[in-house]
């Protein structure tokens, strides 16, 4: 029975077959980027002086469907400089290329290698075909695909100029979600930090947040650029959005400003309550009625803090017991909210008994407290 290639323990692999002078290798190509060259800061490092310091680029390169990708080879560094001695591809001299599965690469004079695409495997499975690899079999000589490789047809998607263009941005390797849609609604493009953090884009399309409204927004705007927020599963995102005109493309990166929102809410929330403190003193000041001046108070600060109740007790000598005794003197409550005021239970509550004995505790110590009992309301 073949395997299933849409089980998601599945995946394309991508190999890059090295010999040099010190031998094989074999890299697993399974990042968005790979550098490689004699400066050890490389990716790849390769000792030989026939190599430059920063000698070519490995780039991932997807299509709409982020699982279905490539790579590309570009000869020397990301200041468009070329490499010393050069890069060939099949024999022929290249300054960048997509690479297709069995193509054999020269990096300078004496470094070869060979790139492979594997088909849909397991991460045991992969571990057992690098651990049984011929290495030289599969370097030396012209490979017969064996069943794990991808066949006529599978091959990685074709990049043209339009991909070369994107490559001066590296979309690939940003950390940022990045996407381009088209007027019809099509994702034409994903990066894979697009399809990491938003796993079900490509499945909703025009229905996904990031994507809802877009084109509407952009053909009614007399700008090509534009910023909204758009709210995916409680995370709020920075949507910058260019709508390239002369494609008729729409490319959106996504900046995650959840925390900065929350911090915004939070000082907002704090302004709201100085300035309520501001009011209620007005209140507390100018109102000839001390009643009425304290009800216009809490009434303030219950609906700027937005809570359902505030009360205010008063504590007291208890009438026949002679104890230290607590009641409710004044009382806001929200709209459709139940008083509990006027409650028995609710007046001449000893601090003896036990669920109030901690509060008194934390209080005469100078501490506050926050949150509630779960049974407070039902005594």
């Amino acid at each position: 029975m073949p395997p299933d290639i849409n089980d998601p323990q599945r995946k394309i692999r991508h190999l890059l077959i090295l010999e040099d002078l010190d031998g094989f290798r074999l890299v697993p190509l399974e990042e968005s980027s790979y550098f490689l060259g004699r400066d050890v800061t490389n990716s790849i490092v390769v000792r030989s002086q026939g190599i430059s310091r920063q000698h070519a680029l490995f780039l991932r390169v997807t299509n709409a469907d982020p699982n279905s990708y490539g790579f590309m080879l570009i000869d020397g560094n990301l200041q468009g400089e070329a490499s010393t001695n050069g890069t060939s591809v099949n024999g022929e001299k290249c300054a960048s290329t997509k690479l297709n599965h069995g193509d054999r690469i020269v990096f300078g004079r004496q470094m070869k290698a060979k790139y492979l695409v594997l088909g849909a495997l397991t991460d045991l499975e992969f571990g057992d075909f690098c651990k049984n690899f011929d290495f030289e079999e599969a370097v030396t000589r012209d490979i017969n695909p064996r069943e794990t490789f991808v066949h006529e047809g599978d091959d990685p998607p074709s990049f043209g100029a339009t991909s070369l263009v994107r490559l001066a941005s590296f979309p690939e390797i940003l950390p940022s979600p990045m996407f381009e849609v088209n007027l019809k609604g099509e994702l034409t493009y994903i990066n894979p930090a697009a399809h990491n953090a938003f796993p079900s884009l490509q499945m909703l399309g025009v229905d996904h947040p990031t994507v809802h409204g877009l084109i509407s927004l952009t053909q009614s705007s007399k700008q090509k650029i534009l910023s909204r927020e758009v709210t995916v599963d409680q995370q709020v995102y920075e949507q910058s959005i260019h709508f390239i005109s002369e494609n008729g493309l729409i490319r959106c990166c996504l900046s995650d400003i959840t925390e900065r929102k929350k911090v915004e809410a939070e000082l907002f929330k704090r302004d709201r309550l100085l300035q309520s403190v501001a009011e209620a003193t007005t209140h507390l000041l100018a109102n000839a009625s001390y009643e009425e001046a304290i009800d216009a108070a809490l009434a303030r600060f219950g609906t700027t803090a937005g809570v359902d109740r505030i009360c205010i007790s008063e504590n007291h000598v208890h009438a026949e017991t002679h104890r230290l005794a607590t009641s409710i003197r004044y009382e806001w409550t929200g709209p459709q909210i139940a008083s509990i005021r006027h409650f028995e239970h609710r007046q001449n509550q000893l601090y003896s008994n036990p669920h109030l004995q901690r509060w008194y505790t934390t209080l005469a110590g100078g501490a506050a407290i926050s949150g509630g009992h779960p049974r407070l309301l039902d005594r």
